[in-house]
């Protein structure tokens, strides 16, 4: 992904928006990923990849990349885990779960809730009962 400075005032209005959609629907939530096939997401997941373009077209006044919106997203995401206090290694572990880095991957890690998420740094713990 080519290098590229995701404004500010973007980063934080996503952020605020993935944490209200967060809070209003906690564990309710289910932005599933396309298992890599972004068009098969739940519409949850793409309607939120669509406000994120719109907010980086909006603030930047640009046509949005792909990647620029994928950068965005990766970088919202990295911020989100990082301040609920998973580490680099539990955040780069989380993120490389689906190669590529697509953004339905990165929308579902932004959207779900944390009781959603923690199982995935230890599937094993999730077969013990």
């Amino acid at each position: 992904m080519p290098d590229a400075d995701v404004p500010s005032p973007a980063l934080a209005l996503i952020e605020l928006i993935a944490t209200a959609i967060r809070n209003e629907l906690g564990a309710e939530i289910d932005a599933y990923p396309g298992q890599r096939q972004p068009e098969r997401a739940d519409p949850l997941n793409r309607a939120f990849r669509a406000v994120v373009r719109a907010i980086v077209r909006h603030i930047t006044g640009l046509d949005v990349s792909p990647d620029l919106v994928s950068l965005t997203l990766l970088q919202v995401t990295q911020r989100r885990l990082t301040s609920e206090g998973w580490d680099e290694r539990q955040v780069r572990f989380l993120i490389d779960q689906e190669p590529g880095h697509p953004d339905d991957w990165l929308t579902f890690l932004l959207l779900s809730s944390r009781p959603q998420i923690e199982p995935l740094l230890d599937p094993d713990a999730s077969n013990q009962v």
